[in-house]
């Protein structure tokens, strides 16, 4: 018998307490937010879970990556052997002895708990949850009591909300003091010193912490207790949301984005060119000739040409301008006055 039901009346949290309650063998598939996460029930307790992609990659696949104990050699071959129909991708990473089975159960231990830290947060969406199993049984793991995961689950979702709601705050960008004295990976290092090295090594000042959680396959809580004990100590501190204004788009982040950032670029330089036109239209416009300044040799000039003005309006009223000017209408008008008048005949 299936169940079904809305996350608003039943969250996550109940669903998944009345399959481990009822030892029930299935699958529960809860859809939030776009995405489809399904988790696998054998007697009640967890074998595994799939979630959605990160980013565009499988957070799986990501999460191997960013713990660097796969090479991409490695990851490249897994992938290219993958089957999705008959056997599942870690039963094939087994088999191609790249890690001993008690190490890959560890690392997925770690990726149970990032997923089911993110799947308790939905609080919209429906669940589905099937008797029949998947059909695919996977050899590697064994199953985990849901009790324990739950119980561990909400103990660091609480721990991660403190954080958050006080000393950490997402819009917060976390800088390493010292990027450069981060030791790089050792072989003799535990998971646990690794995920320190790795979030270390993220808080490079180009995200802020919600973002940098989003980015990350860790869970939530490992990155948040890193920063804060390196914030408590002194290694690390935290600045302001500088929105990145220096980090450009990664490759995988969309053709869309990428095109805008010279478009916006280009109309931000028109906007200050329109802005120092209007300031020079609102000047005061100079002042007429007239009323400036006039240097020694200006002031020469313009004697001169009030003189040359009142000396050529003698000449004009004393009939001698024809003289100078004869094609002019003034030394026409003289000529007439003094040419003889005719006679009219009667």
């Amino acid at each position: 018998m299936g169940l079904r039901g809305t996350l608003s009346d039943v969250g996550p949290l109940e669903a998944i307490q009345m399959i481990a309650l009822q030892s029930r063998t299935g699958c529960l598939t809860i859809r939030a937010g776009g995405e489809k996460t399904s988790i696998d029930f054998v007697g009640g307790a967890i074998l595994s879970m799939h979630s959605p992609k990160l980013r565009g990659k499988s957070p799986l696949v990501q999460l191997f990556r960013e713990l660097e104990v796969l090479d991409n050699d490695q990851i490249h071959k897994w992938l290219d052997l993958n089957d999705p129909y008959h056997t599942d991708p870690l039963d094939i990473l087994d088999n191609l002895s790249f890690l001993p089975s008690e190490k890959l159960r560890e690392v997925y231990r770690i990726y149970l708990d990032a997923q089911l830290g993110r799947l308790l947060r939905q609080r919209r969406g429906r669940f589905h949850f099937s008797g029949a199993p998947r059909g695919r049984k996977i050899e590697v793991l064994k199953p985990i009591s849901a009790d324990a995961l739950l119980l561990e689950g909400l103990r660091r979702g609480d721990e991660v909300e403190d954080l958050l709601n006080g000393p950490l705050p997402p819009e917060a960008v976390p800088v390493i003091l010292e990027l450069h004295s981060v030791p790089m990976s050792k072989g003799e290092e535990t998971l646990e010193q690794r995920m320190t090295r790795i979030v270390r090594t993220q808080c490079d000042g180009r995200w802020p912490l919600s973002e940098l959680m989003e980015r990350s396959a860790l869970p939530d809580y490992e990155i948040v207790t890193v920063l804060a004990r390196d914030v408590e100590s002194g290694r690390l501190r935290l600045v302001g949301d500088p929105a990145r204004p220096f980090a450009g788009p990664e490759a995988g982040e969309g053709w869309i984005r990428r095109s805008l950032a010279p478009v916006l670029t280009a109309a931000a330089v028109l906007l200050v060119v329109m802005g120092i036109r209007l300031a020079l239209d609102r000047l005061p416009a100079p002042a007429m000739a007239g009323d400036m300044p006039l240097s020694s040799r200006g002031e020469i000039e313009t004697i001169w040409r009030r003189n040359e003005t009142l000396r050529q309006g003698k000449l004009l009223l004393s009939g001698q301008w024809s003289t100078f000017h004869p094609n002019s209408p003034a030394g026409a008008l003289t000529d007439s006055l003094k040419a003889p008048s005719t006679p009219t005949p009667s």
